[in-house]
């Protein structure tokens, strides 16, 4: 649910998965959980009721999400 700002907060039991996407084909591609490099990144937002949310995102735009999110949670 939306809230007057326009944020999306999701539910509590929602969960976040990072995949591979690999190739493509007619039904739309396959994902498999990153074990390595990978060109193509998906980030997965999922709860019990809803669509998941995918986020397809390059290599460089991983590392300057992890490096935004390090530098978020500050050090150990």
């Amino acid at each position: 649910m939306l809230s007057g700002q326009g944020v999306c907060n999701p539910p509590d039991d929602s969960e976040w998965s990072v995949l591979a996407h690999v190739g493509e084909h007619d039904e739309g591609g396959h994902f498999v959980e990153v074990d390595g490099r990978t060109d193509s990144i998906c980030l997965v937002l999922r709860d019990q009721e809803s669509w998941p949310v995918l986020s397809f995102i390059t290599p460089t735009e991983a590392r300057l999400l992890a490096h935004t999110l390090l530098e978020a949670v500050g050090p150990e």
